[in-house]
């Protein structure tokens, strides 16, 4: 094949790769969309052809030296897409993502398109199938729930154990205030009916109530 035309051809396979991934993070409403992964996948494949081309032309170079700096360098643009809030981090799966669809990139462009093609699927399968396994297992929301406790109340442990919640704990905070009241400051990974069961057990349960509580996705 003439080596213009094999060089066009990967870039677009390069494209219609990045863009299938990009695709599905946009319908998910992730803030490393289409055209950013579009795109990285394609600069990867581009950077790759220009490195694996350069040593031919100049009779001088190292190949390997241009493409080992996209795997490096990509993560500064993953790094950005990583947020932390109060209760959580954010974005670790956007980061992630975006590294990858750099490999596929590069993959491309070193010529081998099978396999780029393959790890493509792969990718759309953890982000989808994978995902909605782990989204009907665990929930996908930081549920931040404040419990107010009198001296009588149980163990709080006890409770979020009747409330399906305590394997699943990220951070919890006690807190005393006077009158033989404390509060518990306790964030999960869930669901929002996550709430609806907690609060249903503290109703049942004396000495125990339901301040307030929040979710982040």
């Amino acid at each position: 094949m003439d080596p213009y035309l094999a060089f066009a051809l990967r870039l677009v396979i390069a494209t219609l790769l990045g863009g299938l991934i990009g695709l599905q993070r946009e319908l998910s409403g992730k803030p490393a969309g289409l055209r950013t992964n579009l795109l990285i996948c394609l600069g990867a494949a581009l950077v790759t052809q220009i490195s694996l081309a350069l040593p031919t032309a100049l009779v001088a170079g190292d190949p390997a030296r241009i493409a080992a700096q996209i795997v490096s360098g990509i993560g500064f643009l993953g790094a950005g897409t990583i947020m932390r809030s109060r209760h959580a981090v954010h974005g670790l799966t956007s980061a992630a993502t975006i590294w990858v669809v750099a490999a596929v990139g590069l993959a491309v462009g070193a010529g081998f398109e099978r396999q780029a093609a393959l790890g493509t699927a792969l990718i759309l399968i953890a982000l989808t199938v994978l995902g909605s396994v782990e989204k009907r297992l665990l929930g996908q929301e930081t549920v931040t729930m404040i419990l107010a406790f009198t001296d009588s109340a149980p163990d709080p442990q006890q409770l979020l154990a009747r409330g399906r919640v305590r394997r699943r704990v990220l951070r919890s905070q006690w807190t005393s205030s006077p009158g033989g009241v404390s509060r518990l400051e306790v964030s999960w990974r869930g669901a929002a009916a996550d709430i609806a069961t907690v609060r249903e057990v503290a109703a049942r349960t004396p000495g125990l109530s339901v301040v307030s509580w929040e979710i982040e996705e």
